[in-house]
C-alpha cells in the first residue's frame, strides 16, 4: 500500500472525479475550507469543554471525509465523536492531534489530485 492509498481510496476518488468532472476542483476546495473550519471548532470546543458541539463537528467531518474517500480521516473523526459523546476527556486531546495530522496529509493529497 503506498502513501496515497493509506489516506485515500484512490479508486473511489477517481470515480468521484469522473462523476464530478469540472466541479471536482470546487468540491476539493470546499472540503478543505469547510474541514479547516470544523477542526477550528473542534479545538475551540475542547478548550471550552463543550463536548456536545465538539461531537457534532466531528460527526460532520466524519461524513464529509467519507464522501471524499478519506477513510482514515473519517475513522479518526468517528472515534473523536464517540469519545466526545461518552465524555472521555482524557483521550480527546490526543485524538484531535491525530485528526489534525491526518487532515493535513489528506488536504495535501487531495490538492495534488487537482494537478
Amino acid at each position: 500500500m503506498d502513501l496515497v492509498e493509506h489516506h485515500l481510496d484512490q479508486e473511489a476518488l477517481q470515480s468521484l472525479k469522473d462523476i464530478m468532472a469540472t466541479d471536482f476542483e470546487r468540491l476539493i476546495h470546499a472540503f478543505i475550507a469547510d474541514s479547516t473550519r470544523r477542526i477550528a471548532v473542534i479545538r475551540d470546543c475542547y478548550r471550552n469543554n463543550d463536548l456536545e458541539t465538539l461531537g457534532q463537528a466531528a460527526h460532520s467531518l466524519k461524513g464529509a471525509s467519507a464522501n471524499l474517500c478519506a477513510q482514515q480521516l473519517s475513522e479518526y473523526a468517528w472515534q473523536l465523536e464517540q469519545h466526545a459523546r461518552e465524555q472521555e476527556v482524557g483521550v480527546i486531546g490526543s485524538e484531535i492531534e491525530l485528526l489534525c495530522s491526518e487532515f493535513q496529509t489528506v488536504a495535501i493529497l487531495l490538492s495534488d489530485q487537482l494537478q
